[in-house]
């Protein structure tokens, strides 16, 4: 049988594997030749191809080639040639993630921290309105920390090639791309990197805050705890959620004395009267986190645990009730849990008490709190609300209805035009759910609260 001719024949003009296969590889190839010579996006990734069947090697030159041209391009990149560009950059990314790191994954990791250098000047020329370089960026940050933890030996230079590419990286970005290069980093590199920062750091006046956070990711590497605490200032120290992070650090290291001085010089009580209200805050929460891990690590269990419950008590947190429960016996974990529903059911804040019975789950006490102290509803916390509704109109929808109403109401006069087209999809669920209830209690009828609402909105 002649080479030339396929051994069999497509079954119908449908573009598939199956019948490209039947064309054989000499008439494929022809077809591919003449697309390449139209579309120079075809010729780029045949040749990466090619590349990629000839070996690492050679593959590895021919990519880093592609990434000096891309950070040597001068010019703006107009809309219209936008797309295209992004696809050439992410060709690039995906080879280098996929077939090169397959084969050689140090190599992989040395042109993905390569690629992730490009983020200041391809940004630079470009007007990225709907981030999409951006988030091209953000993926090979991703693969570049995949990639990282599964390379064996960086090479020598990596820590030289690693400074060149932080310093011309957008401030926001350092600490990120150190901290996912880190894994592929020896002691030695790791040290070499560590020296390169300080130097650059050391005629500063002021702190630059991405060479603090790529420092303070290799001090992590190296377990460095002090260093670490001495990378921020005496005045930074005494915030809480710095001097948890601080803590944090002397924690692993198992330097105990220190974690409590670190949090003790940074206490957000210290100086408060006692029974002083403190506002639930991320920062607290993070120092506080801290301070129960270390009773714990210093044979504390009673002061861990009431240190839990107080941090409960403020925060409304499931995680922390949870932890709290762990190491309670027999029914003191159904007490507690009594005990913890009161709570939330009294706490202040309406909207971080509905936000936990959600979560815990805890929907009957959930109900009740809405029913009870509907007035207090916040209309504009939409992220608890929404599944609390969700949540609550199988088997309460009085609550849940409710609920709807704050929303609506705050929807119906909102200047967001958005949130006001939700208010028809909001009305529909409220009556819906008004169907499955004979009696409303001293609220209105769905039927009087849409009169209300219609007045303000229209009749759809």
């Amino acid at each position: 049988m002649d080479s030339k001719t396929p051994t069999k024949r497509p079954r119908s003009k449908t573009v598939n594997a199956a019948n490209l296969e039947a064309l054989g590889a000499e008439r494929l190839a022809a077809i591919l030749l003449e697309a390449a010579d139209e579309q120079p996006a075809v010729k780029r990734r045949l040749r990466l191809a090619l590349a990629a069947a000839a070996g690492p090697e050679v593959l590895a030159a021919d990519l880093a080639k592609a990434l000096d041209s891309a950070r040597a391009a001068r010019g703006r990149i107009p809309w219209r040639k936008l797309r295209t560009v992004r696809q050439e950059l992410d060709l690039l990314r995906a080879t280098i993630a996929g077939p090169l790191a397959e084969a050689d994954p140090a190599a992989g990791v040395v042109l993905m921290l390569g690629f992730v250098g490009l983020q200041r000047p391809v940004l630079a020329r470009t007007k990225d309105a709907k981030g999409e370089m951006a988030a091209l960026f953000a993926e090979a940050l991703e693969d570049l920390a995949r990639l990282a933890p599964l390379t064996p030996t960086a090479p020598a230079a990596i820590s030289e090639l690693a400074f060149a590419v932080l310093d011309d990286l957008p401030v926001a970005a350092m600490g990120p791309v150190t901290q996912a290069l880190a894994p592929a980093l020896d002691g030695v590199a790791v040290a070499e990197l560590r020296a390169r920062i300080e130097t650059a750091m050391a005629p500063q006046r002021r702190v630059n805050a991405g060479w603090r956070l790529a420092l303070q990711a290799l001090l992590d590497r190296q377990g460095d705890a002090a260093a670490y605490a001495d990378s921020f200032s005496a005045s930074e120290a005494v915030l809480p959620p710095v001097g948890a992070r601080i803590a944090r650090r002397f924690l692993a290291a198992g330097q105990l004395d220190d974690a409590a001085r670190a949090l003790q010089c940074s206490s957000p009580f210290e100086g408060l009267p006692k029974g002083a209200v403190i506002e639930p805050d991320p920062g607290v929460a993070a120092w506080e986190e801290v301070s129960i891990d270390l009773k714990a690590a210093q044979g504390d269990a009673e002061g861990a645990q009431a240190a839990r419950w107080a941090a409960f008590e403020r925060h409304l947190s499931p995680d922390i009730l949870r932890a709290y429960l762990r190491p309670l016996k027999g029914f003191d974990d159904v007490v507690a849990v009594e005990k913890a529903l009161e709570h939330a059911l009294a706490a202040p804040s309406f909207t971080a008490a509905l936000g936990f019975l959600i979560a815990w789950p805890a929907l009957k006490e959930a109900a009740a709190l809405v029913e009870a102290r509907s007035g207090e509803i916040d209309p504009e916390a939409l992220d608890v609300l929404e599944p609390a509704v969700r949540a609550l109109e199988g088997r309460h929808p009085l609550a849940a209805i409710l609920i709807l109403r704050r929303m609506v109401l705050y929807a119906a006069l909102s200047d967001d035009r958005d949130l006001a087209k939700r208010t028809r999809t909001w009305m529909l669920e409220a009556e819906s759910l008004a169907h499955q209830i004979s009696d409303f209690g001293p609220h209105d009828t769905h039927a009087r609260f849409e009169q209300r609402v219609y007045r303000h909105i229209g009749r759809p």
